[in-house]
């Protein structure tokens, strides 16, 4: 009984689609929403290296054109861009599907082809990495309000030295003395 909610669990964290073999989308699952934020509508026609991280474009094209060629399967993990702008990392597997000359589009086309990449990714399962972005966002936290109490520190300082450069320049023309008596005898 309890294995049935977990498996559907699991299933909706998961999503599946294929790829042409540029890597454009063709199609995706629904569970591709709850993960991304993208409707399976909002993602096909889409090359998936421009979901991408910049810094994993390249290795997933790479990877994607090696498992075409050699036939060997496919396996990634990789962060996607999802909907908000934000990123999550997701682990891909996957195959192509290479077929035969006979069913190229092209009839003169005599050597097999890649119809399509079929893919399944899932969040790559890291409880880390929740504590790391938690981690990272509190330092960066730390570091700005460091900086506003440094800027707070500094506005202080100043208006304790123009205070007491208003103060000094007010009692220079003032005497705590009283002043003595005309002692000068005028003629008479």
């Amino acid at each position: 009984r309890t294995i049935y909610p977990s498996a559907v669990e699991t299933e909706e964290l998961n999503h599946r689609g294929y790829l042409d073999a540029d890597g454009r989308v063709k199609h995706v699952s629904p569970s591709v929403e709850k993960l991304t934020g993208y409707r399976p509508d909002e993602m096909v026609n889409t090359f998936l290296k421009d979901l991408l991280h910049p810094d994993d474009a390249g290795v997933f094209t790479a990877e994607l054109h090696e498992s075409i060629a050699s036939g060997t399967p496919l396996r990634l993990v990789y962060r996607l861009k999802k909907k908000d702008g934000t990123y999550a990392i997701f682990e891909s597997v996957g195959h192509a599907h290479i077929a035969g000359a006979k069913f190229a589009p092209n009839p003169s086309n005599q050597s097999p082809f890649c119809q399509a990449v079929f893919m399944m990714a899932r969040p790559y399962p890291t409880k880390n990495a929740t504590l790391l972005d938690s981690f990272l966002e509190h330092k960066i936290e730390n570091e700005r309000l460091q900086r506003r109490i440094a800027e707070l520190k500094r506005e202080e300082e100043l208006e304790a030295e123009e205070s007491q450069r208003t103060w000094r320049l007010s009692q220079e023309g003032r005497s705590d003395m009283t002043p003595s008596e005309d002692t000068t005898i005028t003629g008479g």
